[in-house]
This record gives C-alpha cells, structure tokens and sequence, in this order.
C-alpha cells in the first residue's frame, strides 16, 4: 500500500465516521421530538380526563340527592 493510498483510506473512514454520527444524531433527535408530542398529548388527554371524572362524579352527588329528597 503506497502513501497516498493510505492517506485516501484514512480520509475516507474519517468522512464516513462523521456522516454514520451525522445519522445516528439525526435518528436521536427524531426520537426526542416524537417522545416531546406524544408528551404533549398526554397531557392534553389527562386534562380532558379530570374534566370527565368532575362531570361524573358531580352528577353522581346531584343523583344520590335527588333519590334521598324522594
């Protein structure tokens, strides 16, 4: 193996070690956002359940009060 033969090898493993961490950061960051929606989300449905448990459970008083008046 002559000199620039060796220095092409050295060159080309290095230019392919940035673009496999170029993916794989790329791949890491695609994760985090879709992790960050699905939290969004979340979050949006345990508000929208604590506004049904409230409404179930206030008509449950108004009901048990309704058949202690009859």
């Amino acid at each position: 193996m002559d000199k620039y033969t060796f220095v092409l090898a050295i060159i080309a493993v290095v230019f392919g070690a940035g673009l496999l961490r170029g993916l794989f950061k790329r791949d890491q960051d695609a994760e985090a956002t879709r992790d960050s929606g699905v939290q969004e989300r979340l979050s949006v449905v345990e508000e929208r359940l604590k506004v049904l448990e409230k409404i179930v459970t206030d008509k449950g008083t108004k009901l048990a009060d309704e058949i202690d008046s009859l």
